[in-house]
């Protein structure tokens, strides 16, 4: 896939993310608890992600992402990447 651009963030607690088209939220580096709001074929909403998984997120998709650490100081890098049209 192409991509027309990378957004990296580091996330130090939890955060909304609400893109106005598709994207894929990939975990940079770290451990991370999503949420995606109002996905309710779902009966938990909840995913945790490792670094280098990923998941997609609809245009219009409210995500709450935070960390969660396996060890005091772990940091949580994600990137949102917008297909190219």
């Amino acid at each position: 896939m192409e991509t027309l651009h990378r957004n990296l963030s580091l996330v130090t607690s939890a955060t909304s993310f609400q893109a106005q088209t598709a994207h894929t939220l990939e975990v940079a580096h770290g451990r991370a608890w999503v949420t995606v709001v109002g996905q309710l074929d779902q009966a938990n909403p909840d995913i945790f992600l490792t670094e280098g998984q990923a998941i997609q997120a609809a245009a219009d998709q409210h995500v709450v992402v935070e960390p969660w650490p396996r060890f005091p100081g772990d940091e949580l890098s994600v990137q949102w990447v917008e297909p190219k049209k």
